[in-house]
């Protein structure tokens, strides 16, 4: 297809603007959009290459930021269809064109002549956002090994090639292994009325159970029957095993052995360099913080669980995973009176999701129009323009319930990243939330998905209305990695608000509004497995952490699995289960899983501002919006967040959350 575009706009260049995101309706459409935008990039290339004379921004600097936007305007656009397209054919021929693209990206941070031509524009003279530019792209330059003899960076070219490759593939095997167990009608006992009338029987009789996370969490959830939660359990631990053994060691001795010959000890060191942390010695000293402030939090939630089970298993005196959000609950609704399932007849996913749009712009100052019959890669997918005044800043896609091969957790993809005058912003919601429901049969949402539609939202408004800038580098997701995880943690503290849930959560029945009085109660047995939940967290970071730390030829993936989980998770690991194989983040975070808890640290620093002012204070929002928001990357995040709070970011407020 030909990709829309509206008359010339003055200003940064003489290019048309972009006025929508690819959408492709077939694998030759695919094909011809990667065909058209590399060559486009590849021709400027060849044309800034051949340049004369002094250096300046305009003859340099932005004919690179053009080659960077004419990537930008397929790439990530393929990464999502390659993940979510109903058409194998389509979601094969985008993964060729991300491979393809990714290629590109990596030839250009290997090309001297590019690194010498940029270097050449001196910095003197430059404004923040060009010197921004300079700066960051100088560096990427040098940690990819561009100033290395012409053999290594051969050999660099071809590690990454194969980097993507191998990633690409991890991440396809874990999304079209879809595994499910087969119950009688009578085994649902104890689960929702909804979810049992979502799940009728089959022709033989059977009702099926899948592992998608629809099904997999309200199951390990309600179920009464320790025999089929730890049937189910087994199924989702053992998802893309065995195949992903073998592309995960692949993946884990290409990322050293690339991080080696760029002279770093490892890719866990490689990866924290650009981050806020810089060394991978920070991040093992936070995680061991973490560790030392919650553990003590986690043995005493250990200790109620195992109390509650005793009730039903006296010889008991361990928690399996497969008990975790059963017994959790059975706690919180015994001894702290918060039933989930009397909280989930207030969450019905078409009013959640209309009232987080809604909070959104009234805490943002934004209006979003929801698109007549959107050009998308499925029907039941939704669009909407999003405005700041009567300025069209972005769009943005809804895909939010399950479908065979669909990508399979919960995500964030952006399509096109905002630039000033150039390209909206736009940015696609990945998800695989119970529905659409029906008057007789409602869809209802657990708080925790509620909480986690929340947390996406604010990534789906960060990137939004990071968009405003000249330099691609400096918009969007474009902050240190470690910090792109705060504003979304942050939009979840709405979801423990009585004030912003009253606005949408509704007794499905009757219309009611969600008492406060139970809202209280919701946010004082939160309180309750904060210590599981934190040191969860922990054992995936020093999980990831530690496969990125030592030398792959030696690396024993289950041994490690077993070793990290007795020293760092709450529960014990269980034979034949395979979690290595099927942690999507090992592909898209690598060593990086830390990112998770560093940013829960930095969003309750932030947090304590909207305590102070409330959260529903718009010049407090708006503030936030314009200095923590729409800086994008222009600005590093330790700035940004002294910007806002009037003072450098501390952890004291974690420690504080962490104790409480």
């Amino acid at each position: 297809m030909t990709v829309p575009e509206i008359p010339g706009h003055p200003g940064l260049d003489n290019r048309p603007r972009l006025a929508a995101p690819p959408v492709w309706q077939s694998a030759a459409e695919v094909e011809a959009a990667f065909d058209q935008r590399l060559a486009a990039a590849e021709s400027i290339r060849r044309q800034l290459l051949a340049g004369r004379g002094p250096r300046t921004v305009e003859n340099t600097f932005s004919p690179f930021n053009d080659m960077l936007v004419e990537v930008d305007r397929v790439l990530p656009a393929g990464d999502l269809i390659s993940n979510v397209h109903p058409t194998p054919a389509i979601r094969e021929a985008a993964e060729k064109g991300v491979r393809r693209a990714r290629k590109f990206l990596n030839d250009l941070r290997l090309d001297p002549g590019l690194y010498r031509a940029l270097s050449d524009v001196p910095e003197e003279g430059l404004d923040a956002g060009a010197k921004r530019f300079r700066f960051r792209l100088l560096r990427d330059y040098r940690r990819s090994g561009v100033d290395r003899e012409e053999a290594t960076r051969q050999r660099l070219a071809a590690l990454y090639e194969r980097m993507v490759a191998a990633g690409l593939e991890f991440s396809r095997n874990l999304r079209e292994d879809r595994r499910s167990i087969e119950v009688a009608p009578g085994d649902l006992a104890g689960l929702p009325a909804d979810y049992v009338a979502a799940h009728p029987p089959g022709p033989d009789g059977r009702v099926r159970i899948s592992t998608d996370y629809a099904d997999y969490i309200p199951f390990l959830t309600y179920s009464p029957r320790e025999d089929l939660r730890r049937e189910l359990y087994f199924k989702f631990e053992q998802r893309a095993y065995p195949a992903n053994e073998k592309v995960l060691k692949d993946l884990l001795g290409l990322r050293h052995e690339s991080a080696t010959v760029l002279g770093y000890k490892n890719w866990a060191a490689y990866m924290a360099e650009d981050k806020m942390v810089k060394t991978e010695e920070v991040i093992a000293g936070f995680l061991e913080q973490a560790d030392e402030t919650a553990r003590p939090r986690m043995e005493q939630d250990l200790r109620r669980l195992v109390a509650r089970k005793k009730v039903d298993y006296p010889g008991t005196d361990v928690i399996h995973e497969w008990d975790r959000g059963y017994y959790s609950q059975k706690v919180r609704s015994e001894e702290l009176s918060v039933d989930s399932r009397e909280v989930r007849a207030y969450f019905e996913f078409n009013r959640v999701k209309d009232g987080v749009l809604h909070l959104a712009e009234e805490l943002f100052g934004v209006a979003f129009n929801r698109v007549a019959r959107p050009e998308a890669w499925h029907p039941g997918v939704e669009a909407y323009d999003v405005f700041d005044g009567k300025e069209l800043i972005g769009r943005f896609y809804l895909d939010l319930h399950p479908r065979p091969d669909k990508y399979s957790h919960v995500a964030v993809f952006h399509m096109l990243t905002g630039l000033q005058a150039r390209q909206p912003s736009v940015i696609a919601l990945v998800g695989n939330f119970p529905g659409p429901g029906a008057p007789d049969r409602p869809a209802l949402l657990e708080h925790g998905e509620v909480l986690t539609f929340l947390h996406e939202f604010g990534h789906l408004m960060h990137h939004l209305l990071s968009g405003g800038h000249r330099w691609v580098t400096n918009s969007g997701f474009s902050a240190e990695w470690d910090f792109v995880e705060t504003p979304s943690q942050l939009m979840e503290e709405w979801g423990w608000d009585a004030a912003a849930l009253g606005s949408f959560a509704r007794r499905h029945e009757t219309g009611q509004r969600m008492p406060e009085e139970l809202v209280q109660r919701m946010r004082q047995a939160e309180e309750f497995g904060k210590g599981l939940d934190i040191m969860r967290q922990v054992y995936f970071s020093r999980l990831s952490l530690t496969y990125h730390s030592q030398d792959p030829s030696n690396t024993d993936l289950l041994g490690v699995l077993k070793s990290v989980k007795k020293e760092y998770s709450p529960y014990p690991y269980e034979e034949n289960t395979y979690t290595y194989a099927n942690f999507g983040h090992l592909d898209e975070y690598s060593s990086m899983y830390y990112t998770y808890l560093w940013s829960r640290a930095l969003e309750k620093d932030v947090f304590t501002v909207f305590q102070a002012r409330g959260l529903m204070d718009k010049e407090t929002a708006r503030a936030y919006r314009r200095k923590v928001l729409e800086p994008g990357g222009a600005v590093d995040a330790a700035d940004m967040l002294r910007d806002f709070l009037g003072r450098d970011y501390s952890f004291d407020a974690f420690r504080l959350w962490l104790a409480a």
